[in-house]
C-alpha cells in the first residue's frame, strides 16, 4: 500500500472534513501522515495517523481566533490585506520547511487543501503527484460571480501568478483553490449546487465528508441541560466565534417561541456576559455538532463550508448569516437551493430576525421541504469514503 500525506491547515473547518478521508485511507491499509500549518492541533494528534515534523520561521502575525478577528474579518480595508498575507506572504519562507517535511516522510501523493500555495509548490519541486481536498465550495462556484470575496481574491490574483510562474507551475485556479491535474474534490452535491455550479471536469462533487469514527475533538456535553423543548441552535464557527451582540439579538428575538437557544460561544460561555443571558438560553464553549444537529429543529450559522454540510446531511433547515470569505459563496448556492434564509443579522432589527426564525421553525416551512432531497442525496454519498477512493486509485 502507498504513504499518503493529507495537509491542512489548522482550523476546525479545514481539518474535520478531511479526518473521515484519513480514516477510510488507513482501513484501505494505507500509511497516512498528516502535515498541518503551521503546526498540528492536539485533534491531529489524536487521530492514527503520522503527524509530520514541520519547521517553519516565525509565520506574519496574524489574529486567527477571537474577538479580534471577529471584528476585522467585517472591515473589508482589513480583510483584504489579511488575505494576502495568510495566502501568499507566508508562502515563499515555508516552501523549504515544507519540502524537507515531505523530504523526510518520502510519500507517493500528497493530498492538500488547495489554498496552501506552499504545499503545491514543494510537492512540485520534490517529484510528489497531487491532489485536492478542498473546504470551500470555491472549485464548483462561477468565476464569475460578484460577491465581497470573489473580489477580494481578484485583487490578489497577479501576484499570486507571479508566484507560481517563478516556480514553473501551470497557473490554474478557481477563486482561491488551485486544481491538480486530475483529483480535486468538493464536498457537496449537485442537489445542493443545482444550476449555480461551474464545475470542471476534473472537479469531482463527492457529496458530504462525515468521519465513520471519532474526529478526535469531540468534548464532554452535559446533554441532561438540553430541556426537551425544541432546539435552536447557533454556531458561529472557530474563529469568529466572539459575537456578544449577536447573540444577544438572538436571544431576545427568540423568547416566545417555546425554544431552547443553545449557543457555541467560546470562551464567552465562561464570562460574566453569559450570566445575564435568559433562561431559555444555555451557551457552551463548544458543542459536539454532529450530535447535536440529530436534534436541533433550526441552526443559525456564519456559513462555513463544514457547518453547512453538517445541517444538510441532518436536514437541519438554516440561517445564515455570512461574514466574510467563501461564507458569501454559501449563501448565494443556500439561498438558491431554498433549504434556508440568508438574513445579515449585524443590521437586521429584533422583530426581522424573530420574524425569520418563526418561519424556519414552522412544521410547514418551506425550508424543511426545499431540503429534504437535498439531505437525501448527501444520505446517499459518502464524501469522505469516496475521496478515499479517488486517492487510492491515483496510487494503485
Amino acid at each position: 500500500m502507498a504513504r499518503i500525506v493529507l495537509m491542512s491547515t489548522m482550523e476546525k473547518g479545514h481539518v474535520n472534513p478531511v479526518v473521515g478521508v484519513a480514516q477510510w485511507l488507513r482501513r484501505m491499509g494505507h500509511t497516512v501522515g498528516w502535515l498541518c500549518i503551521p503546526h498540528p492541533e492536539e485533534q491531529v494528534r489524536r487521530l492514527d495517523v503520522e503527524v509530520l515534523p514541520f519547521d517553519p520561521p516565525p509565520p506574519p502575525e496574524l489574529p486567527t481566533r477571537g474577538e479580534e478577528i471577529a471584528a476585522l474579518v467585517r472591515d473589508n480595508e482589513r480583510l483584504r490585506p489579511w488575505l494576502k498575507t495568510l495566502l501568499l506572504d507566508a508562502v515563499p519562507s515555508q516552501i523549504e520547511p515544507v519540502r524537507q517535511s515531505l523530504r523526510g516522510w518520502r510519500p507517493d501523493l500528497v493530498a492538500l487543501d488547495p489554498m496552501l500555495y506552499q504545499g503545491v509548490i514543494a510537492a512540485r519541486a520534490e517529484g510528489i503527484a497531487l491532489a485536492t481536498i478542498s473546504s470551500s465550495l470555491n472549485p464548483a462556484t462561477p468565476a464569475s460571480l460578484d460577491t465581497p470575496h470573489t473580489r477580494n481574491v481578484r485583487s490578489i490574483e497577479a501576484e499570486r501568478s507571479a508566484l507560481f510562474a517563478q516556480h514553473g507551475i501551470e497557473d490554474d485556479f478557481r477563486l482561491c483553490d488551485w486544481r491538480a491535474p486530475r483529483v480535486n474534490v468538493v464536498f457537496a452535491t449537485r442537489e445542493y449546487l443545482g444550476e449555480l455550479a461551474d464545475v470542471p471536469p476534473n472537479v469531482q462533487l463527492v457529496g458530504p465528508s462525515l468521519p465513520p469514527g471519532p474526529r478526535g475533538d469531540e468534548p464532554d456535553f452535559d446533554w441532561s441541560r438540553l430541556d426537551g423543548r425544541p432546539l435552536l441552535y447557533v454556531s458561529f464557527g472557530s474563529q469568529i466565534f466572539h459575537q456578544p451582540e449577536l447573540f444577544g439579538k438572538l436571544a431576545r428575538a427568540s423568547a416566545g417561541l417555546g425554544v431552547q437557544l443553545l449557543l457555541s460561544a467560546g470562551p464567552l460561555a465562561e464570562s460574566s456576559w453569559a450570566r445575564e443571558l435568559p433562561q431559555h438560553v444555555l451557551a457552551v464553549k463548544y458543542v459536539p455538532q454532529l450530535q447535536v444537529l440529530k436534534r436541533a429543529r433550526a441552526f443559525v450559522t456564519h456559513g462555513g463550508a463544514n457547518s453547512i454540510m453538517e445541517a444538510l446531511y441532518h436536514g437541519v433547515p438554516l440561517l445564515q448569516s455570512p461574514v466574510c470569505n467563501d461564507q458569501f459563496l454559501q449563501a448565494e448556492f443556500l439561498r438558491r437551493s431554498g433549504a434556508g434564509v440568508v438574513l445579515d443579522l449585524y443590521s437586521a432589527d429584533e422583530a426581522q430576525v424573530h420574524e425569520k426564525l418563526a418561519g424556519l421553525l414552522r412544521d410547514d416551512a418551506p425550508q424543511r421541504k426545499a431540503i429534504a432531497p437535498i439531505q437525501a442525496s448527501y444520505r446517499a454519498h459518502d464524501g469522505a469514503r469516496k475521496t478515499a477512493e479517488l486517492l487510492h486509485a491515483l496510487v494503485s
